[in-house]
C-alpha cells in the first residue's frame, strides 16, 4: 500500500516540480488505478501510461530500483523469491519496520545484524545496493494525492553513497518532500525506532498523520 502511494505521488504533475517516472507494480492489475482519487482524468491517463502492472519476478527486472514494502514477517522470503530475477546493480530501497506491538505501545524487534534492514540486507549479493528509506512517512498521508506533502522529510541510509544519492534524488522528485542522507545502512536501527515513535503516537493522539521534520 505504501508503494502504491509513493507511485501516485512521483506520476501526479499537479506542479511543475512533480516527478515524471516509468513505475512498475509486481503482482497489481491496472484496475485499481480507476479506483484512485484524481483531480482530473488527464492526471488519470497519465497514471495509467507511466504504471505498468505484472507479477512479481518479472517487476524486477531492468529496472533502477525495487521498493521493498511488504510487511516485515514476509521481507525475507520476498527478497529470496526475487533476488534471482534482480539485475546487478538494481538498487533495492527497503521501507519495511519490524515492528511489534507490547501493550498500547509499538517497538522494534532486535537482530544480530542491528536493524531490519541490516538484517534483510545480509542475504542480499554485494552487487545489489541496500538502501533504507521512506520507512517514516506515513501511508495514510501517502493515500491523498491531492494534499501536499509540506514539512515531511524523508531519511534516507546505505553503506553504498551512490545507490545513497539516487534515492536521496527520487525523494526530492516527489512534491514537497525532503531527501535527507543519516549515513550508513547501520543508521535504519534509528529509522525504524522513529516510525515506532511516530505510530505510538498516532494512537495516544487518535491521529494517523504526524511526520518529522528536520532544521538543519
Amino acid at each position: 500500500e505504501k508503494a502504491q502511494k509513493i507511485v501516485d505521488e512521483l506520476n501526479t504533475h499537479i506542479d511543475n516540480v512533480s516527478a515524471a517516472l516509468d513505475l512498475i507494480f509486481p503482482g497489481k492489475k491496472m484496475d485499481w488505478v480507476e479506483k484512485k482519487e484524481f483531480t482530473t482524468s488527464q492526471e488519470l491517463e497519465q497514471a495509467k501510461n507511466n504504471l505498468i502492472g505484472m507479477q512479481n519476478e518479472d517487476a524486477v527486472k531492468n529496472v533502477d530500483a525495487v521498493l521493498l514494502t511488504v510487511p516485515f514477517q514476509y521481507a525475507k522470503s520476498t527478497l529470496e523469491q526475487l533476488l534471482p530475477n534482480m539485475n546487478p546493480g538494481t538498487i533495492l530501497v527497503d521501507v519495511t519496520v519490524p515492528l511489534k506491538k507490547v501493550g498500547r505501545t509499538f517497538v522494534c524487534e532486535t537482530f544480530a545484524e542491528g536493524s531490519g534492514s541490516k538484517h534483510l540486507g545480509a542475504i542480499v549479493p554485494e552487487n545489489i545496493p541496500v538502501v533504507a528509506a521512506f520507512k517514516t512517512i506515513s501511508a495514510h498521508r501517502l493515500m491523498h494525492i491531492e494534499r501536499p506533502l509540506e514539512g515531511v522529510d524523508v531519511f534516507i541510509a546505505s553503506d553504498n553513497n551512490e545507490a545513497l544519492t539516487k534515492v536521496v534524488e527520487m525523494a526530492n522528485s516527489i512534491r514537497h518532500l525532503r531527501g535527507i542522507e543519516v549515513g550508513a545502512l547501520l543508521c535504519s536501527a534509528s529509522l525504524e525506532l522513529m516510525t515506532a515513535v511516530l505510530i505510538t503516537i498516532n494512537i495516544r493522539h487518535k491521529t494517523k498523520q504526524t511526520s518529522f521534520r528536520v532544521t538543519i
